[in-house]
């Protein structure tokens, strides 16, 4: 699982990189990349924060009301509480291809033993990836 965090003029903050098992469902790992996003964006100090997501079963999912009774419904409750922690968190549903720089993190992370956290700084080709946005 992989996710990037990025400032309004596109400047790296940080990035992570996360291994899982093979067999949690996609949708899951999706739901858990926002979670660990957003708490790494807690973790950095950030207030205001915009998700692009091109899973759009979870990006639905963060509007539903009450709690979700759905496979992915407890990560998804925990983000929500998560949410209130931010003066503001809009979430966007994007293409795979605008979502490029994630999932080379997530293909990086099938090779990792613990997960990988960047602040500010990451290895070469996730700058680049970020420079040709």
């Amino acid at each position: 699982m992989g996710a990037v965090i990025v400032s309004d003029v596109g400047r790296l903050m940080g990035a992570l990189s996360i291994p899982l098992p093979a067999s949690i469902k996609p949708a899951a790992i999706e739901a858990l990349a926002l979670w660990h996003g957003l708490k790494y964006c807690r973790e950095l100090g950030l207030r205001n924060v915009a998700v692009y997501g091109d899973a759009l079963n979870v990006l639905n999912g963060l509007n539903v009301s009450g709690w979700d009774l759905s496979d992915i419904g407890g990560v998804l409750d925990a983000v929500r509480l998560m949410m209130r922690e931010f003066d503001m968190v809009s979430w966007k549903n994007v293409k795979k291809r605008s979502n490029l720089v994630a999932h080379k993190l997530a293909r990086s992370a099938l090779s990792l033993v613990q997960a990988m956290f960047c602040k500010d700084e990451g290895p070469p080709w996730l700058h680049d990836l970020i420079d040709a946005l």
